[in-house]
């Protein structure tokens, strides 16, 4: 599980790398999961994540 920090939802909801301070941590924290990885954020809405009415989103 990531805690995204301020800057790594703006590039979540950007998709723009110069949002990030250090990119490379990011890519660490994704790449080194063994199974799978989740970002852990208030509201999907924040990213920019659409969720279908009645799914519990």
């Amino acid at each position: 599980m990531i805690f995204p920090t301020r800057p790594m939802v703006e590039y979540l909801k950007k998709r723009d790398p110069t949002k990030l301070k250090a990119p490379e941590r990011l890519y660490v924290a994704v790449t080194r999961a063994r199974f799978s990885v989740a970002f852990v954020v208030g509201d999907l809405a924040d990213l920019g994540v659409k969720t279908m009415a009645g799914s519990g989103g």
